[in-house]
């Protein structure tokens, strides 16, 4: 995290904050007594009466911690850090930060108001993320070592966050990466206790390492994504996280006396079922055997190895078929919007299962088919408010919806993806005006990543631009021969783009490169 005006500052905390981290960690002092924690925690009268920094928490609880918590990290970003937020400084001080950050990115997009100056926020957001330092390395704060080292886990999450709102991407590697490590050594050393992790402990963290775990290998395989512009399918790290496994237990729910099966808790279960199958599948095609059978028209291996995809699509098509029966009449509108958003995915996962012959229009069908998820996305998003306003404005604060898989890659796809010009362009602009965070991708970044590889490829990414090009075609040809698109992050909101087609990266071919800024 480091204000615009001054990148050299945030390497030197970051040296800071790791160095003291690596000795806070080496530390084998035994665990306090559970009176001095009670103590400690008694202290901590937060939220605190500074109207900054509750203006900040607030956006962080209702517009900031539902984005990053999308449909699979509800219970650590909605539950754990609040709580943790009321017990622990440094953790307070760091979703301050992330509040904060975030307001300034919003302002920056033109999303919200300019009450105040963006650098004036985020000079804030810099303040509060030092102040979570200092408790951080302050020992005389320190509560008992097991809780350090989680508040130190759950804060590398919050800085990866808010590096990454504010752009910093390499910056929120760094954190990324010490997380991780710090992680291992926590999990290590849990191993080798000879008592049980003090889960039920009265002084326990109520910070979950599960969820801390979850949260920082999702970020990890982004980070491997977007880096590296493929993922490995034997990769055990896709295993361990719910976005790409959760899909193989998913039952259609059942009619029963208790629940309807349009319930929050069926249709969220199946949001996750049906983005984390979307993500397995997009990992399969990436698959050198897969992609291999593919070209070749190999169709008979590939829909082989497709069956525990079709099985999951079937109890999907099922649930669907409950939740928009019950919709007509009793669902409100966020649940409505929410099985919209579950109908999108679904249309896309089951059309991309290739079929076992042949089909000569199939282009065309992708083609109408991504033109359709645009048009369901446009309603989803139509009405949608994208301002969060202050007491002093309105008295109100925008609510939470129900919980929906991010709909930013299904856009990305149809931008870089759709033939039909009128389709990338409504694509791109939907992930513009409507911004979405999910983890490390920004809706924003990914509009420009859509346009920069379009110009690169020579393609419009307007009508307009179609219209001056004047090649009297209605419809061109997409990103059908490529096969990867990695980034390399430069500075704040910069990006070196790579694009190899399937034979450059098995060549190791260096393949295309562009730039863009975000």
């Amino acid at each position: 995290m480091a204000p615009s005006t001054n990148e050299g500052a945030a390497p030197k905390r970051l040296a800071r904050y790791d160095a003291t981290k690596e000795s806070l960690i080496a530390t084998d002092a035994p665990l306090r007594d559970a009176n001095v924690a009670a103590t400690h925690l008694a202290l901590l009268l937060l939220p605190r009466l500074n109207d900054k920094e509750l203006r900040s928490f607030r956006f962080f609880l209702e517009k900031t911690a539902p984005a990053f918590a999308g449909v699979f990290h509800i219970d650590f970003w909605l539950q754990e850090i609040p709580r943790a937020c009321h017990a622990n400084a440094a953790i307070w001080h760091a979703a301050v930060s992330l509040g904060a950050v975030d307001e300034s990115y919003n302002i920056r997009q033109g999303i919200l108001p300019s009450y105040i100056t963006r650098d004036e926020q985020v000079q804030f957001a810099l303040q509060q993320f030092g102040s979570s330092i200092k408790y951080l390395i302050d020992p005389s704060y320190h509560l008992m070592e097991r809780q350090d080292k989680r508040t130190a886990l759950a804060a590398s999450v919050l800085f990866t966050c808010i590096c990454s709102v504010q752009g910093l991407q390499n910056q929120a590697l760094i954190h990324l990466r010490g997380g991780l490590k710090l992680l291992q050594e926590i999990k290590v050393e849990e191993q080798r206790s000879t008592s049980p992790c003090s889960r039920s402990s009265p002084d326990a963290s109520p910070l979950s390492l599960i969820a801390m775990q979850s949260v920082l290998n999702n970020l990890n395989i982004q980070a491997e994504s977007i880096l590296g512009g493929r993922l490995d399918a034997d990769s055990p790290s896709l295993v361990d996280v719910d976005h790409y496994s959760c899909w193989r237990l998913y039952q259609a729910p059942s009619f029963s006396a208790e629940a309807s099966p349009s319930s929050l808790g069926n249709i969220v279960e199946a949001c996750r079922a049906v983005e984390s199958l979307f993500n397995s599948m997009v990992v399969f095609f990436q698959r050198p055997d897969i992609y291999r059978a593919t070209l070749a028209l190999d169709f008979e291996t590939v829909s082989k190895q497709q069956l525990p995809f079709m099985r999951v699509l079937q109890n999907l098509t099922s649930a669907l078929s409950m939740f928009e029966a019950c919709s007509r009449d009793i669902l409100d509108e966020a649940t409505r919007k929410a099985i919209t958003v579950l109908k999108m995915f679904h249309i896309v996962c089951r059309f991309i299962l290739i079929p076992k012959s042949i089909e000569a229009d199939r282009l065309d069908r992708f083609d109408a088919v991504l033109k359709h998820v645009v048009d369901l996305a446009t309603q989803v998003l139509d009405g949608s408010s994208n301002n969060w306003t202050t007491p002093r404005q309105q008295g109100t604060f925008s609510s939470i919806s129900v919980p929906v898989p991010s709909m930013s890659l299904l856009l990305l796809v149809a931008a870089i993806s759709a033939r039909t010009t009128h389709t990338r362009e409504r694509a791109i602009e939907l992930m513009k005006a409507y911004p979405r965070r999910e983890g490390l991708w920004d809706s924003f970044m990914a509009a420009e990543l859509a346009r920069t590889v379009l110009q690169a490829k020579g393609l419009p990414t307007t009508v307009k631009e179609e219209e001056a090009m004047m090649d009297g075609q209605s419809k061109t040809k997409g990103l059908w021969t490529d096969y990867m698109i990695s980034v390399a992050f430069h500075g704040e909101r910069r990006a070196e783009i790579t694009m190899k087609t399937f034979q450059q990266w098995m060549n190791g071919e260096i393949g295309k490169q562009t730039s863009m800024e975000w």
